[in-house]
């Protein structure tokens, strides 16, 4: 991993095992750059921007420059969400730190989501694997085998790097130029059942209801209204209620659901639409999805209508869109002029430019490290 040590000053690689990136972030600390602010100084020409800075649009492909944003400098949000509470997988919401999810406003969403969302083909026991699948679909599991253990589904995002290619189109037609770390993309959604430990455990069977039971629209998933129980009978036709299941000794059950999201700040978002730019795209356009063949984001009338009440968008332009939600486009719009670009680009201040320029050399760091390590 790249880092900049704040004992040192100094730029640090450090191996990191591909199964805790998960735990990392990238962090400029202004104190801490000193010797890299050295390095752009030296490397600068009198009439352009560092050639560090040109190598980097020259030498990264679009995929490449999205990758590398997406696994070096996310950020991570998520926690425990209400049972109640539906998540909308690959959405864009607006969830900022020490608010609950309950609180979110979405801002986007896919409108082709079969593309990106994933879910795990069954439920998972640890140790024991999927259950056994009976007539109507439910999974079986024997009494003995889930006391005291865990029982998940997860429905995810396949790639969040469809989001980067656009984001700031979505920030442009909503007009949000500030608090750009409040926005999360909606990575993935766990639901759990945890089984306590009885004193005298009873023979028995515990059923958990189907995946597609979760779904509520095309992209968004809750828990329904009777997902487990438990029964005497192995086809699972005779349901033991709350009660029966508690006389005979079951243990009960709790139900839970974790959400987890991804979050970049503004620098990040001001390195995208440099690149984008200089690779010859509108970064205020969907340009860069179409062009790399991604699902398009569309608008969620919800903030539209929030928004045009202090008289910012016009959310008369929505119509319908899958989910039973509404959205400003349902596929690829056509008419590119419909979308208008800012009028004017705030300039950003000396500090917001120099850890832009910082990310841009770890991110040339990092590639180049990469190609090395493809070449030995």
């Amino acid at each position: 991993m790249m880092c900049i040590r704040t004992s040192t000053g100094r730029l640090s690689v450090d191996p990191v095992p591909p199964d805790t990136r998960t735990e990392l972030a990238l962090y400029p600390i202004a104190a801490s750059v000193t010797s890299v602010e050295t390095s752009l100084r030296q490397t600068a020409t009198p009439s352009g921007p560092p050639n560090a800075e040109v190598h980097a649009i020259e030498s990264l492909a679009l995929n490449q420059y999205h990758r590398i944003c997406f696994v070096y400098l996310t950020q991570y949000r998520g926690g425990s969400i209400s049972t109640s509470s539906m998540v909308n997988i690959g959405a864009v919401i607006s969830w900022p730190s020490r608010h609950q999810y309950e609180e979110h406003v979405e801002i986007a969403s896919l409108g082709k989501p079969h593309v990106v969302v994933v879910v795990d083909d069954s439920w998972w026991l640890e140790g024991h694997g999927a259950g056994d699948l009976v007539g109507n679909g439910w999974s079986r599991y024997r009494a003995d085998d889930v006391f005291n253990t865990k029982i998940m589904l997860r429905v995810y995002s396949y790639d969040p790097e469809v989001w980067l290619s656009q984001a700031n189109h979505v920030f442009s037609r909503l007009q949000i130029t500030s608090n750009l770390e409040h926005y999360c993309h909606v990575r993935l959604a766990c639901f759990m059942v945890e089984i306590s430990n009885p004193t005298d455990p009873p023979a028995g069977f515990l059923f958990i209801c189907p995946r597609e039971d979760f779904r509520t629209g095309l992209t968004s998933f809750r828990w329904p209204n009777c997902p487990v129980y438990w029964s005497l009978d192995p086809e699972g036709v005779e349901v033991l209620s709350t009660e029966e299941a508690a006389r005979l000794g079951f243990p009960s059950f709790q139900l839970t659901t974790k959400v987890h999201g991804k979050f970049w700040d503004a620098s990040v978002y001001a390195g995208l639409r440099k690149f984008h730019q200089a690779k010859g795209f509108d970064p205020d356009s969907q340009d860069v999805a179409l062009h790399l063949g991604h699902p398009l984001y569309r608008l969620s009338r919800a903030h539209v209508e929030e928004i045009s009440a202090d008289g910012e968008a016009d959310a008369g332009n929505s119509d319908g869109g899958p989910d039973g939600g509404h959205s400003l486009y349902q596929d690829a719009p056509t008419d590119r002029t419909e979308i208008p670009a800012l009028e004017e680009s705030p300039i950003a201040s000396p500090a917001f430019r120099f850890v832009t320029m910082v990310q841009l050399i770890l991110i040339i760091f990092l590639s180049l490290c990469w190609m090395y390590g493809q070449v030995r």
